[in-house]
Formats: structure tokens, C-alpha cells, sequence
């Protein structure tokens, strides 16, 4: 006879409708009704450098204090160790080279939207030169007036002000419209 849970060989299926083990994981994996759930998994998010530094501050703290005191107490002083190096001196090792980081180029998607100003005059077709402002440095791209537009018969000069309203990456060059900068 075999039981329903239990037993040897035997595989049942966990109940997940009625609160039981299957149910409650699962609402601890999408973070829980409570919202707690975030929070006890970030516990669990262990990056390898982490790993690095507990296993090498308990080694440390290990040896540093193996003659110091009795065995039976040793394995927790080196696990007080690895936290404590991995709090105290790893941590905020990181934080303060992480000041240093540069934020995320956005390419050239990124200036859609912003204001350019016109480096040359818009020829017949509506080609031109624009200069924009990404990531902080003066680009110029060649930018071509919105068809609407050239159509109506609006000019760019030198020196107006455009606004990007679509890239195009691959050719490496914008579509501007004149009527959105005024």
C-alpha cells in the first residue's frame, strides 16, 4: 500500500490551491501578497564577489584566531569574519569605486527629441548638417527636414534651431522637423 505523501519511491504532487508548500513558493518567488517576498529574496541574491569575500574573511578570521580560542567556538568567529569583512570592507569598497562609474551612453536613439542646431543650410531635398548635444560631447549628423514640411516649403538656414524626431542608425543620419522648435 502506498501513501499519498510519503513513502518510499513514491512521487506525489504537492497541493497548490489550498495553501500548501507549492503555493507558498510560489508566492514567495513573485514577491509575495505582502510584499515581503522582494525583500527575503535579495537576502538570497549572492553575487560571486560576495562569495569571494566571505569565504576569504573566513579563512582569515580562521587563522587569525584558531590559537586563540577553542575549537567549538572558532567556527563562529570566522563566520562573524566573513560577514564582517564582507560588510565592513568589501561593500563599502565597491560603493566608493561605483562613484566613479560613468552613466550609460544612449546612442544615437537617445537624441530623439532633443534640439539641434543647423551646422548648414537645408539643400532642395532637405539635407543638412545638424550639431546635437550626446552624452555631454557636440555631434554633427546629417539630418533630412520632414517630408510634410519640404513639401509646405519650409526652409532651414544656418544656425536654426531643429528638433530630432527620428534615427535612422543605420545610415547614420536623422529626419528634423523645423515647426516643433518655435
Amino acid at each position: 500500500m502506498h501513501h499519498a505523501f510519503g513513502g518510499h519511491g513514491t512521487h506525489a504532487a504537492l497541493p497548490t490551491s489550498h495553501g500548501g508548500a507549492a503555493g507558498h513558493s510560489t508566492s514567495l518567488a513573485k514577491g509575495g501578497a505582502d510584499g515581503r517576498g522582494s525583500s527575503l529574496a535579495s537576502w538570497f541574491m549572492v553575487s560571486p564577489l560576495d562569495i569571494f569575500s566571505l569565504c576569504l574573511g573566513f579563512g582569515v578570521a580562521g587563522l587569525a584566531f584558531q590559537t586563540l580560542v577553542g575549537a567549538s567556538i572558532l567556527p563562529w568567529i570566522a563566520v562573524a569574519g566573513a560577514l564582517l569583512f564582507n560588510l565592513a570592507v568589501v561593500r563599502p569598497f565597491l560603493k566608493f569605486t561605483m562613484r566613479f562609474v560613468s552613466k550609460p551612453s544612449e546612442g544615437l536613439e537617445g537624441i530623439v527629441g532633443h534640439t539641434a542646431l543647423a551646422v548648414t543650410r537645408f539643400d532642395s531635398e532637405g539635407r543638412g548638417l545638424i550639431k546635437v548635444s550626446m552624452d555631454e560631447q557636440s555631434v554633427q549628423l546629417l539630418a533630412i527636414l520632414d517630408p510634410a514640411e519640404l513639401h509646405r516649403g519650409v526652409n532651414v538656414c544656418k544656425d536654426d534651431e531643429v528638433v530630432v524626431v527620428e534615427v535612422d542608425t543605420v545610415k547614420n543620419s536623422c529626419r528634423v522637423t523645423r515647426e516643433l522648435s518655435e
